[in-house]
């Protein structure tokens, strides 16, 4: 009897083992059949097939094959969880079927971010060629960005409206955004229009023509709304933003004469300003001409310069310069303007002397609104290129971008933006809120009562998501633009319309007490902003899309994407410039000099850190191995790292309200939720771009290169390290780390 039942535990466990074998197999080939679904997909994609087309024509399959995945590849760099999940299921599988996203939506997102991918690439050796390494290669022809590629989405979104037949339902801006756009794309209309400006100004001033008497015209601004050279108040640091948004003194070369904003201060400095600025517009006109004595001139050029800085240093305002402005902008401008100079040598004797010519006759219409400034829409007229086959999409995009995403775009965005799904951006936003106000809570390096006002701004700030509600009320939204009149005949009528309505309404806003709750720039640009005159953070549109977030994908990628972004925003408004603006925007010092000083020892250790990174790209143009900036551009780099760490900790909080996981995205079932944050958040900053381009970026901008963003900011984070097990001392996990939040 014990003989027949141990033969018959032994069939048993031969036919368990068999069945076993059998299904393992199954497995195996389900999992390649997915795997060949995801390879078809990249292979058949047609550059003149749109993605939703594709994904559209391949879900069926996709789907039908994602309901049977089995065996899942091992992750190399696997977390404790993802072992412990592994070690509950048989046959080596890490995550079961029914934890794989399978909407469309994730099936698109699985698909470009694995495209991004460099595999062949360790993370912890390198970890922006093995988030973007793939994205690289496919885009290496082209000089662009995430966000460049988005803003050219809106932009082809943009001009299809503008093109679109006039329909009567429409909101009445939006007709008038179509007609005049008509009008202005249309180059036979434009060359006509080019000699109304002579004729206007003949009848109404002719000495409008007179480039000296225009220079000489600051005291009476009305009918010169727009000159080339002028004094402006606005739009910079303020000191009691929380009633007035007024800036107490700037210098700047257009917009507005600064008298006709605030003429009790000008007034009695006019003629003083009027000289400098009119010796300063001979001087500059000198050097770029190529004078024999431009050696001299621009030093008297500089010498001018210095003048107006000194006025300005006796102004008692000036407090307001930080040395981050001062060692990123002014300590490169020298450098800029030399090299430009230097180009001047190819320029033959002939050449020059047409130069010459050709700006004296340039210079006559410096008096009329804003020409000086856009000659570029009447080419025809001044450099007498023909029309070439390229000119129409030349056109489209120059006139639809500057023209009308300067002035009438605002009558489009409720058309390009209306999507109601912002809610999920504000639950993201709140809980980025509660993580920094307990990190806060618990920092050392902060005394008691800053710590205490710190809480008290993070409070009070206020957040613009999307756009303006008021998008959605056609009667408000037409009352909005009352004032525009736009011609199908004249693009010149269009433009002194628009020009005249722009400026007007910034006379009518003047007066006002400011209001916290305006929107402050159009919801179809594609970025991120911290006002701190204001005290708010602004996430338009424009920016809550692909790659950046996605309603129907794991929360993994949109907290690691939008997520780290809207992270830096906020963390803005408590780094070297965010400290000096209280809850309400007023420049007040807030933080006890105690905290400053350990603030700022931290901070150093960023400096090191970035100044020590080579950007090889540029070692040929500089003569020199090109090292980072890091002190110009350490604002910057601390808000990315606060902003990551402030991401992954929200995020963590999101999980745990939620079960404790994600499904897996298909085609990256081997990342694990903490992997993909991360590959998110580089996702972000994937650039291809040119040497001129890295340069200009290098000598002005307060930013580190995209990729130093990226490997910059996961080499001081541990959270980084443990998800992809990167051993310590390698180049994404150093020993030493900087850490302030």
């Amino acid at each position: 009897m014990f003989f027949i039942y141990l033969v018959g535990l032994l069939c048993l466990a031969f036919s368990v083992g068999q069945c076993q074998a059998q299904l393992e197999m199954k497995h195996h080939r389900r999992h390649d059949e997915i795997k060949d679904i995801f390879e078809a997909l990249e292979k058949k994609k047609d550059p003149q097939v749109k993605d939703n087309q594709l994904l559209k024509s391949w879900f069926p399959i996709g789907k039908k094959y994602l309901n049977k995945v089995g065996e899942i590849e091992k992750n190399p760099y696997e977390t404790e969880v993802d072992m412990k999940t592994r070690a509950k299921f048989p046959f080596k599988v890490k995550y079961p079927a029914k934890n794989v996203c399978k909407t469309k939506q994730c099936i698109e997102a699985g698909l470009i971010v694995r495209s991004n991918l460099n595999q062949s690439v360790d993370p912890c050796e390198d970890f922006y060629e093995f988030a973007c390494g793939g994205w690289i290669n496919t885009n290496q022809e082209d000089i662009t960005t995430q966000f460049l590629l988005v803003s050219k989405k809106l932009k082809q979104q943009l001009k299809e409206i503008l093109e679109a037949e006039p329909d009567p339902s429409d909101p009445l801006p939006v007709q008038a955004a179509q007609v005049a756009y008509r009008t202005c794309i249309d180059s036979g209309s434009r060359l006509k229009s080019v000699q109304q400006p002579i004729r206007y100004l003949e009848v109404n001033d002719p000495a409008a023509f007179i480039y000296n008497y225009v220079l000489g015209r600051q005291a009476k601004p009305a009918k010169y709304l727009l000159q080339r050279f002028s004094i402006c108040l606005g739009g910079g640091r303020q000191a009691k933003p929380a009633k007035y948004l007024l800036q107490r003194f700037s210098i700047c070369l257009g917009g507005v004469p600064a008298n006709y904003l605030i003429w009790r201060i000008v007034n009695s400095l006019s003629y003083q300003l009027t000289d400098n600025l009119r010796q300063l517009a001979y001087d500059f006109e000198a050097v770029y001409t190529g004078s024999a004595d431009h050696q001299t001139r621009w030093e008297d050029c500089v010498d001018t310069v210095n003048d107006l800085v000194g006025f300005a240093v006796g102004y008692k305002y000036v407090k307001l310069l930080t040395t981050r402005n001062v060692e990123s902008l002014v300590a490169n401008m020298k450098v800029v303007l030399k090299s430009r100079l230097s180009s001047l040598s190819w320029m033959d004797p002939q050449t020059r002397a047409a130069a010459v010519e050709k700006l004296e006759a340039m210079k006559e219409f410096i008096g009329y609104p804003d020409w000086y400034n856009n000659v570029t829409y009447f080419n025809g007229f001044f450099n007498g290129i023909s029309v070439s086959q390229h000119s129409h999409l030349y056109n489209w995009e120059s006139l639809s971008t500057y023209v009308f995403l300067r002035t009438l775009k605002s009558c489009l965005d409720n058309v390009v933006t209306q999507t109601p799904f912002y809610h999920q951006v504000e639950s993201l936003v709140a809980n980025m809120k509660v993580v920094l106000k307990s990190r806060l809570s618990s920092l050392s390096w902060m005394d008691p009562q800053t710590r205490a006002a710190a809480v008290e701004k993070l409070e009070a700030m206020k957040e613009f998501i999307g756009y303006p509600d008021w998008y959605n009320n056609v009667t408000y939204f037409n009352g909005f633009f009352n004032g525009i009149s736009v011609s199908q005949h004249s693009h010149l009528y269009n433009w002194e319309s628009l020009s005249t309505y722009v400026f007007l309404r910034t006379l009518k806003s003047l007066r006002k007490t400011n209001d916290r709750n305006e929107w402050p720039i159009s919801p179809t640009v594609v970025n991120a902003f911290n006002n701190i005159q204001t005290n708010s953070i602004i996430f338009p549109a424009g920016i809550l899309q692909p790659p950046f977030f996605s309603l129907s994908r794991p929360e993994s990628l949109n907290y690691g994407s939008i997520g780290i972004i809207i992270g830096h925003e906020i963390m803005h408004g408590f780094d070297d410039m965010g400290r000096q603006n209280d809850k309400f925007g007023n420049i007040v010092q807030w933080w006890s000099q105690q905290t400053l000083e350990t603030y700022q020892s931290k901070a150093e250790c960023f400096v090191q850190q970035y100044g020590r990174y080579r950007i090889p790209e540029l070692d040929a143009t500089l003569n020199a191995p090109a090292l980072a900036k890091g002190v110009a551009t350490k604002g910057e780099n601390i808000a990315d790292n606060g902003g990551l760490e402030m991401g992954y900790l929200a995020y963590k909080k999101y999980l745990s309200e939620h079960g404790g996981f994600e499904p897996r995205i298909p085609g990256l079932e081997k990342f694990s939720p903490e992997q993909l944050f991360f590959i998110g958040y580089a996702s972000n900053w994937c650039e291809s771009v040119s040497t001129e381009s890295l340069l200009e970026d290098y000598l002005s901008g307060e930013h580190s290169t995209q990729r130093l963003r990226v490997i910059g900011a996961v080499s001081n984070s541990e959270q980084f390290a443990k998800a992809f097990n990167c051993k310590a001392g390698s180049p994404m996990n150093p020993v030493n780390k900087c850490s302030i939040w």
